[in-house]
């Protein structure tokens, strides 16, 4: 009798067929992997030796795994190798708008590009990593606008597409803007709320934001623009000035629409002040992009009538420049840089991110 050895630990068993089984998948054209229950009674192992073996593959980068869609097959892909750039060299970049690295995550989820996250501490090092990881297409992550100059002779010197996703105070002119860059700035942002309201005729308008978000600067010029001037006390930039101030302003009957932005925090001190007072059934309310805390505040603050709703497309940027650079590394399409505009939205809407598949 031949002796077969000693049997491999279960993981190491279910690993290989799942191997196996990734790649008849590939080969078949599908590149998702089925229910971890369905392979368990497959391969005879148990769910928490599968979810073993598929944690390994997916740090060796041969699946990825998306939340509440499944374990997708990166070899399918391995030709469309994607680099994600944080250019000031620190994960923390990716704090500043999540919504647009999730635009970014979606579409390169979807395309099945294998993703690389890159640190740079200088710009200078890019044309060697990419070179060093295979890199094909590059994302350059919300850089500092003083890299702009450089990051825009890298993209000139280097064989590979790059697009560059922005968010700016300043008011971006897409003629004006250096090559690949996607962006929406925040003056412009400030401009289209105030803009929307004074259409409605509204002239009497309290501003409830921060001071340096830019947004500020953005409303002021439209009411500039439409012959008003701004009201100096009608400028409510921290949150302890709105419970201070703003009953006050109301009070003397004069306000007819309220822009608030800038956070939960500052909605809810709005809210408190609003929730059954008799001018939220006249006024009108109109509130930026506050994502996942919408809903709970509706339902804690009933009494608040919210007249419109107003986001910033930080998620169409981070998608737009992901789809031009994937098209661009496949296709070979020219990549053209792009300005975004805010758009004003009813009071049901719901907030982009959370239609993100991620």
């Amino acid at each position: 009798m031949l002796k077969t050895g000693k049997k491999p630990p279960a993981h190491i068993y279910a690993r290989q067929q799942l191997l196996n089984r990734m790649a008849a998948l590939s080969t078949s054209g599908v590149n998702s992997l089925p229910p971890e229950r369905e392979l368990c009674a497959e391969f005879g192992v148990s769910l928490n030796t599968v979810k073993k073996a598929i944690r390994q593959l997916t740090i060796e980068g041969r699946l990825a795994s998306v939340a509440r869609k499944g374990h997708f097959i990166r070899a399918v892909a391995a030709e469309t190798n994607i680099g994600i750039v944080i250019g000031e060299g620190s994960i923390s970049t990716f704090l500043r708008e999540p919504c647009v690295l999730g635009g970014i995550i979606d579409v390169l989820t979807r395309r099945n590009c294998f993703v690389r996250i890159i640190q740079l501490s200088k710009p200078k090092e890019a044309s060697d990593v990419f070179n060093q990881y295979k890199i094909d297409g590059c994302i350059w992550y919300l850089p500092h606008a003083l890299l702009f100059p450089k990051i825009s002779k890298i993209i000139e010197s280097c064989k590979i597409p790059i697009v560059v996703p922005f968010m700016t105070y300043t008011p971006a002119d897409v003629a004006k803007l250096p090559p690949n860059h996607f962006t929406n700035d925040f003056v412009s942002t400030g401009r289209v709320r105030a803009e929307y309201l004074i259409s409605r005729g509204h002239r009497n308008i309290v501003h409830c934001a921060g001071s340096n978000s830019g947004t500020g600067e953005g409303f002021a010029a439209a009411l500039n623009n439409a012959g008003l001037v701004p009201n100096p006390d009608w400028i409510l930039p921290t949150i302890d000035e709105i419970p201070e101030r703003l009953p006050g302003i109301l009070d003397t009957g004069k306000v007819t629409a309220i822009i608030s932005e800038g956070g939960l925090a500052r909605f809810e001190s709005v809210f408190r002040i609003l929730n059954g007072h008799p001018w939220s059934k006249k006024g009108e309310l109109l509130v930026d992009f506050i994502g996942g805390g919408f809903a709970e505040l509706r339902k804690n603050y009933p009494g608040v009538n919210i007249s419109a709703v107003n986001s910033y497309p930080a998620r169409d940027v981070g998608r737009a420049a992901a789809e031009a650079l994937v098209d661009a590394v496949k296709d070979g399409v020219p990549i053209r840089s792009m300005q975004f505009s805010s758009q004003i939205n009813g009071p049901e809407w719901t907030p982009y991110y959370e239609r993100i598949s991620l």
